[in-house]
């Protein structure tokens, strides 16, 4: 799980969740970055980054429950961002797109960037 420092799925739980009330929200935003070392290899090869994209997207997935789906998700060397929304807000999210921008060494590495997910929800671009 790159740089965290987290030894289960429920001290996760604990320390991440702490502000989430699963009954009440009905979007949840997780913006991660350091989900792996930042070093000339993971910034040029994604391979580190996939299993730890895999991972995180594994146990969020896992921690939001059945009631919740993946909207988007997108990620950048170390950063990660994941939406997720009650399923019953489904037919009321359109139009998701998702972009990200290498700001390292001329443009052309992920170690400097960012990430974005844009939606609708009914008549509100977010």
């Amino acid at each position: 799980m790159g740089n965290a420092k987290f030894e289960s799925e429920e001290e996760i739980k604990e320390k991440v969740f702490t502000n989430i009330n699963m009954e009440r929200d009905d979007i949840i935003i997780f913006s991660l970055q350091e989900i792996v070392k930042l070093n000339a290899m993971n910034v040029i090869y994604k391979s580190k980054n996939t299993d730890s994209v895999a991972n995180w997207s594994k146990i969020l997935s896992t921690l939001t429950g059945e009631d919740f789906y993946l909207v988007s998700s997108k990620s950048l060397v170390g950063m990660l961002l994941v939406i997720y929304a009650k399923k019953g807000m489904k037919s009321r999210i359109r139009d998701v797109s998702f972009a990200s921008k290498k700001l390292g060494f001329n443009n052309n590495f992920g170690n400097k960037g960012a990430v974005a997910i844009r939606m609708d929800i009914d008549h509100s671009k977010l």
